[in-house]
């Protein structure tokens, strides 16, 4: 017997997909990023690098203090850096989790024609033909019905 398949044709499991991808990514950075930080906040002063310019003196001391200072220049910006990109990745998985609440999950998953046309399992072609006549009458969008309704009731003639 033929399996059928579902397919996400609403876009819920699209956004439960986006956080997951994201999470897989940020919720290690964020680890990293913030112990890496509070370790370093303790240790180092995280104020401005004082940059002494480098034709002041040429002596070895001061030729490796200005070294010192540009490499940790270079470490503060790729730390801002990581902290930008800490900060985007928190706003895209807020915003994936907005998106995957907002969506509706639809009626029903199990399609029950009989149901949808308002007659018993045990109905003859005849009877199934009648209520059908009877709703799209009724249910048609030209006489002031519902398109989905009428979509679901024509569906669910079609199936017969």
């Amino acid at each position: 017997m033929a399996r059928s398949l579902e397919y996400d044709d609403d876009g819920l499991i699209f956004g439960h997909f986006c956080i997951a991808l994201v999470s897989f990514f940020f919720l290690p950075l964020s680890y990293y990023i913030f112990t890496r930080h509070v370790r370093c906040s303790f240790c180092f002063n995280l104020g401005p690098p004082q940059i002494v310019p480098p034709f002041s003196c040429h002596c070895v001391p001061c030729n490796q203090k200005y070294q010192k200072i540009i490499r940790e220049s270079r470490k503060i910006k790729k730390r801002v850096l990581c902290l930008l990109l800490l900060i985007f990745l928190w706003i895209l998985f807020v915003l994936f989790i907005r998106m995957s609440r907002g969506f509706k999950f639809s009626e029903s998953k199990n399609f029950d024609p009989f149901k949808i046309l308002g007659v018993d399992n045990s109905a003859s072609i005849k009877d199934i033909k009648r209520a059908y006549r009877k709703l799209v009458l009724t249910k048609h969008p030209d006489r002031g019905g519902d398109v989905d309704e009428f979509l679901m009731i024509t569906r669910a003639f079609k199936s017969f």
